[in-house]
């Protein structure tokens, strides 16, 4: 039986991913060699990790997130502000929030949390928080480097609100390779837009 490395996300529009990636090089993308840049197009909001998975799963998962989206209807988010954890002072993850219509986000993220713990997998322990990975700290990245990133964090202003409307999750495939993470849509639950009518 084949396993597989899923999480259950929603996936970006391309416009958001070129925005994402102009957002990089301000960041230093570049310049910068100390940070492990996420390719553009790999740039997701994971909702559930579910770890490994045996593919003849697919199924049960994917019919759990079509419940859990029966009364969700598209809705909206838009860039916010840069940042990283653990924090700006000490930064090991560079990342992007979300704004926009976060009630809809996370009653999504409730459900499906709670969706997903019935047929067996873990509730989340932590907190649910909306971001984008941008980039990762190299271990060996010297503290000077680290203060470079977290000046230009702590200054970086969007000028425009990037808004975008969300459709659907997908189950996603993540495949570790040496260049990088290949990820591979296995199922997708769309929302309906009868509730908005």
């Amino acid at each position: 039986m084949d396993k597989l490395r899923c999480f259950i996300a929603i996936e970006l529009p391309q416009q958001i991913k070129i925005v994402l990636s102009q957002l990089q090089i301000l960041l230093g993308k570049e310049r910068d060699n100390s940070i492990k840049w996420v390719n553009p197009n790999n740039i997701h909001l994971t909702l559930k990790f579910l770890g490994s998975i045996n593919s003849d799963s697919i199924p049960l998962i994917t019919d759990a997130m079509k419940s859990c989206i029966k009364t969700t209807s598209p809705f909206s988010l838009s860039i916010g502000d840069t940042g990283a954890f653990p924090n700006t002072q000490s930064p090991r993850v560079s990342w992007v929030g979300l704004k926009g219509d976060s009630g809809a986000l996370l009653k999504l993220q409730k459900q499906l949390d709670q969706v997903l713990s019935e047929i067996g997998f873990a509730p989340e322990t932590r907190e649910f928080s909306p971001h984008l990975t941008l980039g990762r700290i190299r271990d060996g990245a010297r503290s000077s480097e680290r203060k470079a990133l977290s000046d230009r964090i702590t200054h970086m202003k969007l000028k425009a609100k990037h808004l975008f409307t969300v459709h659907n999750i997908g189950l996603i495939k993540s495949e570790l390779t040496k260049q990088g993470a290949i990820y591979t849509q296995l199922a997708r639950a769309g929302f309906t837009d009868s509730l908005s009518k």
